[in-house]
């Protein structure tokens, strides 16, 4: 578990080493506090970093880069759109016209406003789902 991993320095051959450690079916749980962090830390390899993990777990935040790069992981989804238009004058018309657009599935903008109680999993090879973040009570 490496937790505040962009605190604990630069990690030599840590690209290499991920890989290897997934070869082995060992697992390796990389906690930053955003995307950003890590990306400062590795430059050029943050995106081979990220590719060697097969989960990820938002918890929430409003950090730009951090929401983007989970927007963007997260894909589209199809949404329905109707227009109408009227025009007004002797004989009156209007019209209405239906299509398909893409829409982000959580723009980043959303993301940002998720609530405190709810986090965004993303596990590789099935779709990405929201989830209520786990409390201890006692």
């Amino acid at each position: 578990m490496l937790d505040e991993f962009a605190n604990i320095g630069k990690i030599p051959n840590f690209v290499r080493l991920i890989a290897t450690i997934r070869s082995r079916r060992i697992s390796c749980g990389i906690i930053l506090q955003t995307v950003s962090q890590g990306k400062s830390l590795y430059k050029d390899d943050w995106e081979t970093i990220a590719g060697n993990c097969d989960s990820q777990l938002f918890l929430g935040g409003n950090e730009p880069s951090a929401t983007e790069y989970i927007s963007d992981r997260l894909g589209d989804q199809t949404i329905d759109v109707i227009e109408t238009s009227e025009t007004k004058g002797l004989n009156g018309s209007w019209t209405r016209s239906t299509g398909k657009n893409a829409r982000k599935l959580l723009p980043p903008d959303e993301l940002g406003r998720i609530p405190t109680d709810q986090c965004i999993y993303l596990l590789r090879s099935i779709p990405p789902f929201e989830s209520g973040k786990y409390v201890n009570n006692t």
